[in-house]
């Protein structure tokens, strides 16, 4: 069962070969589909992808805060604000971060293992280009982990191996960037991304929206879903049945809560989510619902999907598209 990372969006792609021809054309094949960084220039490669660590960094300082018991300064653990991660659908610049280098191995001056080694970037994904025989240092390498795909030149299918590699490890990306989120959230006893039956939803809802990009909202594993428009928001929600019985208590509480919607929220029917903290102190009678249905037959976890729901709309006047991004850049 693959794993559902926390957040993914479209990533740039960086091209180093000394062949321009090659050049041209993996920019030909990758047009529409990803923005290509491509250069034959071993020193503006490796600035290029020196400042393209910011991003990731970035969130790792600000997202996860290491906090230490008094008794035990040997142990730890970890808290993570997810919130940070919705966040990033105002980043401007979140397509501007590479997340995979496509590298020839045959380059004058030094070869492209020894590039890759002397970046040391392990969060980098590389795919391998080889002009001749797939040489036996490259099989080590990747055996290694040092690259993470390779293809020959040669190979008729080359550049259909190159798109297939390039999905591929995009998600492995992301998944990789998601594990300490989802050890954190292991911790908490979220059961859900362990799931099958969450991971099915989770992909037919990205496969049937033409979904590019998404990020999770909260620790129940609820997530924001964009098209590459941006037009078209989607809201997985996600609440667990303890969220559903605290849901229920609280509207019990407002005298004025009515009656019929609240029988509705006990049989698990509607479900809410606050998207500020302010919302989650409001009356019980002033709360938005969606039509809610359990996960699956345990109903240990309930969902509901909101689509452009005017409640959840994110402005597209606040956020930049994948389309535009591509058709700007």
């Amino acid at each position: 069962m693959s794993i559902i990372a926390c957040c993914s969006f479209p990533t740039t792609l960086l091209v180093l070969d000394d062949d321009q021809g090659l050049l041209d054309n993996i920019q030909l094949v990758l047009h529409g589909k990803y923005k290509c960084i491509a250069t034959s220039d071993l020193v503006e490669a490796h600035d290029i992808l020196n400042k393209n660590r910011e991003w990731t960094h970035s969130l790792l300082e600000k997202g996860v805060s290491q906090v230490y018991p008094e008794d035990a300064t040997s142990v730890f653990s970890v808290s993570l604000d997810v919130s940070l991660l919705k966040k990033q659908v105002y980043n401007s610049d979140r397509f501007k971060h590479i997340a995979i280098a496509i590298v020839d191995y045959d380059m004058p001056k030094k070869n492209g293992l020894e590039f890759i080694r002397e970046l040391n970037d392990p969060q980098l994904k590389v795919i391998m280009l080889t002009g001749k025989a797939t040489p036996d240092t490259v099989i080590k390498a990747f055996n290694d982990k040092e690259i993470h795909r390779y293809v020959s030149k040669g190979d008729p299918d080359c550049f259909k191996k190159v798109i297939q590699y390039i999905n591929e490890l995009q998600a492995e990306f992301f998944g990789d960037f998601s594990k300490f989120i989802l050890d954190s959230l292991k911790e908490s006893d979220n059961k859900v991304f362990a799931k099958k039956s969450f991971t099915d939803l989770f992909n037919k809802v990205v496969k049937e929206n033409g979904i590019v990009e998404y990020y999770l909202l909260d620790e129940s594993g609820s997530f924001l879903m964009l098209d590459t428009s941006g037009n078209n928001q989607i809201w997985l929600i996600i609440k667990s049945k303890d969220d559903m019985r605290h849901f229920y208590e609280l509207a019990q509480d407002d005298t004025k809560f009515p009656a019929e919607t609240l029988k509705k929220l006990k049989d698990g029917k509607l479900l809410t989510h606050f998207k500020t903290s302010q919302e989650s102190i409001a009356p019980a009678r002033s709360w938005h619902f969606v039509e809610a249905q359990p996960l699956d037959e345990k109903k240990e976890f309930y969902y509901a999907i909101a689509k452009n729901d005017k409640h959840f709309q994110i402005k597209h006047s606040a956020i930049k598209s994948y389309q535009e991004f591509l058709n700007h850049e």
